[in-house]
């Protein structure tokens, strides 16, 4: 069996990316159980128990648990079900699994997606490389990360695997244009641009809002729609509040149908200050949606100006230009959204990442 750990049931990208994991393995005849350490509800349980996956929760911010009782529970969990395969997303969802991996020896993989908190933190540093002494194997979702880990953590080069994020290209398609821009009442000809993902400190809400009411007053007719929730919605809200009474401007919340909304967007916009490589970007471009975006993390090993454009974090000026640019020139946007889909059919198959995942977890089908 394969334990598949993540931070929680919520909709960020490490946990949608782990559960596609799951979901993608157990459709292939393999024995998987999802695990969440922090927090024990959220609409991902929902979409893997309906795929048939198993789930269970350790919940360790809101059961009063303590992390030494969940790495007992974890181990018990491991130790009662023939689990073969750990796999943590983050090192510190991992090291939850420390007492799991030293008593019962299974195979041991953590997948690290970011190293900001590790530039930012001597503790979590310290708590990395203790997670990454006890692990197999280290995959990390773009070459700069493993460039950091092997420079600052002093981790073996051979010990780290680079495996990219992967987007599944039949559910995110351009021929689904029609249907969303129909779901979102929009005309054929009205140009729309938008931002999907968490409403967090980290992607910028200022420069967000500033590219947006750039955009807005600059391109004629034009809308912004806004996919997401988070702690920084009311900022959002209140950035763009003269908007959304016009209705150039609509705040969706978070959805669960992103493949069926998001083909309907000509750009998508990202103001991010720091990412890994966020899944949503792998989404559009197999959508053939154009991005504009800020070159954090590993978005320029995935974006470049042949599909999009790169602008420096906090540039509304030169954001919200490029932004136009792409709305305004129809050749242009043709040709990047062409380019988009060929790229995520080339190197973001998700079909072929489960293949490298499958051959690094060496596991049996049931």
């Amino acid at each position: 069996m394969l334990l598949e750990l993540i931070y929680s049931f919520e909709h960020g990208g490490s946990e949608q990316i782990g559960a596609s994991l799951a979901l993608a393995i157990a459709g292939r005849g393999y024995p998987v159980t999802v695990a969440s350490v922090f927090e024990g509800s959220g609409p991902l349980r929902e979409k893997l128990t309906a795929g048939g996956v198993r789930c269970e929760s350790y919940d360790l911010l809101g059961s009063g648990n303590d992390r030494r009782t969940v790495r007992k529970q974890i181990a018990d969990f491991v130790g009662k079900n023939n689990v073969s395969t750990i796999h943590g997303q983050h090192a510190s969802v991992f090291a939850l699994a420390d007492q799991a991996v030293s008593v019962y020896r299974p195979r041991a993989i953590v997948t690290e997606h970011v190293d900001d908190p590790f530039r930012r933190s001597w503790r979590m540093r310290r708590a990395a490389r203790k997670a990454f002494t006890l692990a197999d194997e280290i995959t990390v979702i773009h070459g700069g990360l493993k460039e950091y880990f092997c420079s600052r953590l002093k981790v073996p080069e051979d010990k780290i695997v680079v495996i990219p994020n992967g987007v599944d290209i039949r559910l995110f398609s351009p021929d689904r244009r029609h249907a969303a821009r129909e779901a979102l009442g929009l005309s054929a000809d009205r140009l729309a641009f938008g931002f999907v993902g968490r409403l967090a400190p980290e992607k910028d809400i200022e420069t967000l809002c500033g590219v947006i009411s750039s955009v807005i007053s600059t391109v004629p007719g034009s809308i912004s729609i806004l996919i997401g929730d988070g702690t920084e919605r009311k900022r959002l809200e209140n950035g763009l509040a003269t908007l959304t009474a016009g209705d150039r401007c609509r705040i969706l919340g978070a959805r669960a149908d992103v493949a069926g909304l998001l083909p309907a967007f000509d750009v998508l916009l990202l103001t991010s200050r720091t990412e890994g490589v966020p899944v949503v970007i792998l989404e559009a471009l197999a959508c053939g949606v154009p991005c504009v975006s800020t070159p954090v993390g590993g978005i320029r090993e995935v974006l470049d100006d042949t599909c999009g454009r790169l602008e420096p974090v906090g540039d509304v000026k030169g954001l919200a230009a490029a932004v136009r640019e792409i709305l305004l020139d129809r050749g242009l946007r043709s040709e990047l959204s062409r380019s988009a889909r060929s790229r995520a059919e080339k190197r973001l198959d998700f079909d072929t990442i489960v293949d490298r995942y499958l051959a690094l977890f060496r596991m049996r089908s049931a």
